[in-house]
């Protein structure tokens, strides 16, 4: 087509001129996998570069594009739980460690020698579930678990009947709590038993008696 005189220009685009829905992906600009679009503080078109495998999307505040960034509050690890594979006697009145033999899953191997040194420091909680039982009935005059921490007691509980006795051939005592540890420290398990009559066993097998700890997020 041939102008006489000057070729006249054509007006810009106004958002009238877009019908809706009429933009599709084919007509947009390419970009990189795995970014992300979103506005500026000037409310101008940004984008988000793409994160790593395992970080979310947060705000990053007013004014600021959002960001991928790491899960806060860190892991849950290390982690152990442990059982006893059979039972382990006690002498009467006499606090004794518990011999843990059975790892059920130990994140980091952090579980040997019947301890838990989990060289990562953090705040553990720790839940403890021991049996105790003989072949015969007994008297049970107190039941006493016990969390170590760098062979002291941290926290315990202790359970006796009015009567000062609790004739059975079982008893299960639960202690738990959270422990505050450096890379150095570690946990035990002791228990104490005082009876009238008997000697008591702590029940192992099938996991009668266990041991979990883990690392809290914060």
């Amino acid at each position: 087509m041939a102008y006489i005189g000057k070729k006249p220009t054509a007006a810009p685009l106004t958002s009238s001129d877009v019908a809706d829905d009429i933009i599709t992906l084919a007509k947009m600009a390419g970009g990189t996998d795995g970014n992300i679009i979103t506005y500026d503080a000037s409310g101008n078109p940004a984008v988000v570069a793409t994160g790593s495998d395992g970080q979310v999307l947060t705000s990053t505040g007013a004014g600021s594009p959002p960001a991928f960034e790491a899960v806060s509050g860190g892991t849950t690890a290390p982690y152990v739980c442990v059982g006893l594979s059979s039972d382990q006697g006690l002498s009467d009145g006499s606090a004794a460690k518990v011999e843990f033999d059975s790892e059920i899953v130990d994140s980091g191997s952090k579980f040997a020698s019947n301890r838990f040194t989990p060289t990562v420091s953090g705040k553990y909680f720790v839940s403890c579930n021991l049996t105790f039982e003989t072949d015969v009935r007994l008297r049970f005059d107190g039941v006493t678990c016990y969390i170590y921490k760098n062979g002291s007691a941290v926290i315990q509980t202790y359970s006796r009947t009015e009567n000062n006795a609790y004739e059975a051939e079982g008893f299960t005592q639960s202690v738990s709590g959270i422990v505050d540890c450096d890379t150095d420290d570690y946990i035990e398990i002791y228990a104490k038993v005082d009876t009238t009559a008997n000697t008591p066993n702590i029940a192992g097998g099938n996991n009668l008696s266990c041991l979990t700890i883990f690392k809290m997020t914060e």
